[in-house]
């Protein structure tokens, strides 16, 4: 009987611990805004080439111009 009484504020502080961090309010993730303008000029995306799909169908490091390769 001694133990239980000796033990039973541990177990109250677990059991408090525990309903906080249930009911603690989620983290919200930061927004970003990204605007496409198509028509501004700039840099083209044509891939980085990494993904070879087997058939010959990818585009190498060595397929590009060497201006484009550094």
């Amino acid at each position: 009987m001694t133990r239980l009484r000796r033990l039973a504020p541990l177990w109250v502080l677990a059991l408090l611990a525990a309903v906080l961090a249930v009911s603690s309010f989620p983290a919200q993730a930061a927004t970003t805004s990204i605007t496409v303008d198509g028509s501004q000029g700039g840099r083209t995306f044509d891939g980085i080439g990494a993904i070879s799909g087997g058939g010959g169908n990818s585009r190498l490091l060595r397929d590009y111009p060497a201006a484009q390769q550094s």
